[in-house]
């Protein structure tokens, strides 16, 4: 549970996976520190790539890519 509780305090450096992407050739897929659609938007910008990934931010907000943040579609509470 501390590896877990850790991970979620480190953010993921754009910088890097737009550095990946300036130099590759194939397409890049993006993955971290997306916890609803804003960063969804934010990543893309950020970085160029193709792509987003989220997992554990979705298995805790299925409605995530339908812009919904966590508490609001579960209690019907906005941030």
């Amino acid at each position: 549970m501390e590896e877990q509780q850790m991970r979620k305090k480190i953010r993921a450096n754009w910088n890097v996976i737009k550095t990946v992407k300036n130099a590759a050739i194939i397409p890049v897929l993006a993955n971290g520190n997306i916890r609803h659609m804003d960063d969804v938007r934010e990543c893309l910008e950020e970085t160029d790539a193709e792509e987003v990934l989220s997992t554990e931010s979705f298995l805790e907000n299925l409605a995530l890519f339908f812009g919904y943040w966590t508490a609001e579609w579960a209690w019907g509470v906005k941030n």
